[in-house]
């Protein structure tokens, strides 16, 4: 138990460090700026390149725009500028070029023939799929686009999480046959209706410009945003639903974002998001004309342009909140937690379990390498182990319902937290890890190699670590194992009891060396242990040369006395049980037997004190320390002499 609780106890106390870090900074970074993140910013302090890119982030086309004041209006439309975005617009325009831009464009995936084009666009339910097809004749050989245009629109739909591939037709004209595919295009392929899962449709055209590729792009993906045509069905069909308070499983999963604007269509990054969360999530949004906006602010007390976040639980204005930014990765971000999948659950739960794994092997102290490198193995093995078996189990019984109903109520305590002001912070100190994960990992390697130090600093006389890996190889069940029966012989449990990792190894070696299997039998340690004979140590009766008075004296009270080299030994008092030599010292600890000790004898006649001898069982060791006789055979030469003598003399 202990050792469970260790690895989540430092995970947790890790993650804290990380909060009050990332806290500090933000503070020191705030009092350096003297400016909030979630301020406000008039959009005409950016420069042209700015406003673009800021436009290109958010997906609102510019084209036939020039002026500066036209690109501000379309910012001021689109979302309210705030000061958190505005460092990251900067930062990003300082980064890059057009150039360098094009030199790191996305890589696009080459469709090997048709089942790999099946398995990648059309399986793939929740993603939008951009592909070139070439034709295989030679009549049309060449692509749509050359490649500099190809990667300008791989770099525009990048940010979107929109994927784009090329398929050669003369990989598989069978296919290219079958689709028509029979001239140079672009497929657009993206899940039709409002159903998680639904089937792809692919849309098909023959534009060349980069720039009416995206309109084309915007046009058909910005139909999955519902159009809302007055304010009527805004109070009741998308705002009131939170105050029904039924236990339904559409109440606890009426989720809904809902975008007032003054833009006649949505952002390419909404619609993108709508492509992503169907089925899961409903987008909607309404066009609000400039003089219907303060009829707007009246009635419903929000302004324009507005994101609303609409769960059963509670309504939030998006972008309100530092990190709460106008593009695809951070409103992805706010979704997947509120309304999360099984298998961003299953990624998140399998990154927790091999920190708490890493953690543990960082905190192990035995000694050679090479068992370090086995243990580490085992504890990464056992950790995914019941990680996979407990989502085994989740898959299995998620269709009962009461599984149902506490998962439900689950969701509704993640979108607690995922909706307050505390999740919204450590869901930016996440995406701010993630961002750079090698600082995410040497701080975390940091932080488990100093909390060994300082553990091998409190604990210097540490407990070697009982491993029990060793138990678990198969070859185990084929040799002689030793029992746990031996361990309850009101012996304490201290760390002279358990035997070294090395000597584990060395004494497996030895049995696998050892024909073992079929030379002697397969008994508990029980079964013999129990039945072997058990005495109190009686001393020697002893005599000095020298004797006086007081020494008779002392004998006849019965009182014992040091035995030096002058003393002879005249007499010894009978050993309880026959057949057992007479010794006074132990072959395992090569101590001399003291008065009252308790001894244990074994068939072969040799004996020990009962504490050695059941040590000795434990290192499983079913033989005796001297003449390596067995314990479990109880016809020793030595005993068969004896019953002939006894028998002769009767």
């Amino acid at each position: 138990m202990r050792l469970a609780w260790s690895p989540l106890f430092l995970l947790l106390i890790y993650l804290l460090l990380v909060f009050l870090i990332c806290r500090l900074f933000d503070l020191i970074f705030t009092s350096h700026q003297n400016i909030t993140p979630t301020a406000i910013v008039d959009p005409i302090i950016l420069s042209v390149r700015q406003l673009k890119l800021l436009l290109e982030h958010r997906g609102v086309s510019y084209t036939g725009y020039v002026e500066k004041k036209e690109l501000v209006h379309l910012v001021e439309a689109s979302a309210d500028l705030v000061q958190g975005e505005v460092d990251e617009i900067t930062l990003s325009s300082s980064n890059e070029n057009d150039r360098t831009k094009l030199l790191t464009t996305p890589q696009s995936s080459y469709f090997s023939g048709s089942d790999h084009f099946y398995e990648q666009v059309e399986d793939t339910k929740d993603s939008v799929w951009l592909v070139q097809v070439i034709p295989s004749g030679s009549r049309h050989s060449e692509p749509l686009l050359d490649d500099y245009n190809w990667r300008v629109i791989q770099n525009q739909v990048a940010p979107f999480s929109i994927r784009t591939g090329i398929f050669h037709c003369k990989l598989d004209k069978r296919l290219c046959n079958i689709k028509g595919w029979y001239e140079p295009l672009l497929l657009l392929a993206m899940p039709r209706g409002s159903k998680p899962k639904d089937k792809v449709v692919i849309r098909s055209c023959k534009y060349t410009r980069p720039q009416v590729i995206m309109e084309w792009m915007r046009e058909q993906l910005s139909i999955r945003v519902h159009k809302i045509t007055d304010l009527e069905e805004i109070e009741y069909d998308w705002l009131q639903s939170r105050n029904n308070n039924n236990n339904t499983t559409e109440h606890f999963q009426d989720i809904k974002v809902l975008l007032l604007t003054h833009l006649l269509h949505p952002p390419l990054f909404l619609a993108a998001l709508s492509i992503k969360f169907t089925g899961r999530i409903k987008f909607g949004m309404f066009s609000v004309k400039k003089e219907d906006s303060e009829a707007l602010n009246k009635r419903l007390s929000l302004h324009t342009p507005s994101y609303l976040v609409i769960t059963p639980e509670r309504t939030i204005v998006y972008g309100q909140r530092q990190g709460e930014h106008f593009h695809y990765w951070a409103m992805n971000a706010l979704l997947r937690i509120i309304q999360p999948e099984m298998n961003d659950v299953f990624i998140c739960s399998l990154l927790i379990f091999n920190m708490m794994a890493s953690l543990q092997v960082i905190q192990m102290s035995t000694g050679l390498w090479w068992i370090r490198i086995m243990s580490a193995l085992w504890i990464y093995v056992k950790y995914n182990f019941w990680l996979f078996i407990g989502w085994l189990v989740i898959y299995g019984t998620q269709g009962w319902p009461l599984i149902i109903l506490m998962m439900q109520y689950c969701q509704v305590m993640i979108r607690y937290f995922g909706l307050s002001d505390l999740g919204s912070i450590i869901q930016r100190d996440c995406q701010l890890l993630f961002k750079h994960p090698y600082v995410f990992f040497i701080s975390f390697l940091d932080f488990a190699v100093f909390m060994k130090i300082i553990r091998d600093g409190l604990y210097t006389e540490r407990e070697t670590e009982h491993r029990p890996w060793l138990e678990l190889f198969p070859l185990n069940y084929l040799f002689r194992h030793r029992s746990r029966s031996t361990t309850n012989f009101n012996i304490p449990q201290t760390s002279e009891h358990f035997l070294q990792e090395e000597m584990r190894i060395h004494m497996f070696l030895e049995r696998l060396s050892r024909p073992d299997l079929w030379l002697q039998p397969v008994l508990p340690a029980m079964c013999y242990v129990k039945d072997l004979p058990v005495w109190i140590y009686q001393e020697k009766l002893i005599i000095r040369r020298k004797g006086s008075l007081e020494t008779l004296t002392d004998l006849m009270d019965g009182d014992t006395l040091p035995w030096s080299k002058d003393d002879d030994v005249i007499n010894n008092i009978q050993c309880p049980v026959k057949g057992m030599i007479s010794t006074i010292e132990c072959a395992i600890c090569l101590e001399l037997y003291i008065q009252g000790v308790t001894l244990c004898g074994l068939p072969c006649g040799h004996n020990y004190h009962e504490k050695c001898v059941m040590r000795w069982f434990q290192t499983d060791s079913n033989q005796c320390p001297i003449c390596r006789w067995p314990v479990y055979k109880t016809n020793h030469p030595r005993t068969r002499v004896n019953h002939q003598l006894e028998f002769s003399n009767n």
